[in-house]
């Protein structure tokens, strides 16, 4: 399994630095967009049972952390 995260720093005030780090022009609230794909590898045929296909998934024990780092 693979998990990538992609952010959408395309807000007037946010710059994407090279290393991905996010800086803000101001103070104050801002709303950051992002994706989070996970890949799981493609098994054998038969490995994964149809019942399992499409079930929903709960994301509220998902956590996020932000790093507030002073420059």
């Amino acid at each position: 399994m693979t998990v990538a995260l992609q952010v959408d720093a395309s807000a007037p005030g946010i710059t994407e630095e090279a290393d991905g780090t996010l800086s803000f022009a101001d103070p104050g609230t801002y709303s950051v967009p992002f994706l989070i794909t996970v890949t799981f590898a493609e098994g054998a045929v038969g490995d994964t049972p149809p019942s399992t296909y499409d079930q929903p998934l709960d994301l509220e024990a998902l956590t996020l952390t932000l790093d507030q780092v002073r420059a």
